[in-house]
């Protein structure tokens, strides 16, 4: 079989495109021509080389591209029925009866709006009298708020407290990291709820985390404050019978 680079000279081109590729090296510079050799073919043949190269990585990048969009439009294109049927003969749509719009069937909110009616739970959903999406909504049990949140906590062991983390980004998007302790978190989520609802719906709070995904369960089932579940149906229904 022969070799596309048969010759000392081309050996030579493939260690300079080796340096060339490491680093920023001027193509017409009088040092680089010296280095191939003076040869004004060799220095065309790097350039033609160079161009392949490019040209392939191109390609490539191009087909991957086109390979993702597709795998992500198949995707979309079979999980899109089964979340419309799953929507239709949810409780939330044979109570609420809105119109189904793009994975309305998808997060927290609408699971946990299904198991609370499916199981006559004495959990309430408030809406949100300036946004009636679900996921704006509160979840309330007696004077509790109770609060989805998997990944906003975290425990400073320097301090011994539960921080809530918020990422906030201004007018020119750059982000800030803002923590809270969990006292002061639940005070300034149980003012907010109760002022964009109208009225005093809550007095308290508790923070609903899945113990499968969150990485601190075991810590966190010691914090009176944290609801830490495997199986969201028997963690709500355990802590109702508790605060009953």
């Amino acid at each position: 079989m022969t070799s596309y680079f048969s010759n000392t000279n081309d050996t030579k081109i493939l260690q300079i495109i080796t340096v060339w590729r490491e680093g920023n090296i001027d193509l017409s510079s009088i040092g680089f021509r010296k280095a191939l050799g003076g040869g004004e073919m060799l220095y065309e043949k790097f350039k033609l080389t160079k161009r392949l190269l490019s040209k392939i990585g191109s390609f490539f990048g191009t087909v991957f591209a086109w390979l993702l969009a597709l795998i992500l439009g198949i995707c979309v294109l079979f999980a899109l029925p089964i979340d419309y049927i799953k929507y239709k003969q949810s409780y939330y749509y044979k109570t609420e009866g809105r119109k189904y719009s793009l994975f309305a069937a998808a997060g927290m909110h609408f699971e946990m709006y299904n198991l609370i009616v499916k199981n006559n739970l004495p959990i309430k959903y408030v809406k949100n009298p300036e946004n009636d999406n679900l996921d704006s909504g509160w979840f309330v049990f007696g004077e509790t708020l109770l609060i989805i949140d998997d990944y906003g906590f975290e425990y400073d062991e320097n301090n011994g407290v539960w921080m809530h983390t918020a990422y906030i980004y201004d007018e020119d998007e750059n982000e800030k990291v803002i923590k809270t302790p969990l006292g002061e978190y639940f005070k300034t989520e149980i003012e907010e709820t109760n002022e964009l609802a109208g009225e005093t719906i809550c007095t308290k709070a508790v923070v609903l985390l899945d113990g499968t995904i969150f990485d601190n369960a075991p810590l966190a089932k010691s914090e009176e404050s944290f609801l830490v579940y495997d199986d969201l149906l028997e963690g709500l229904k355990a802590f109702c019978e508790k605060e009953i």
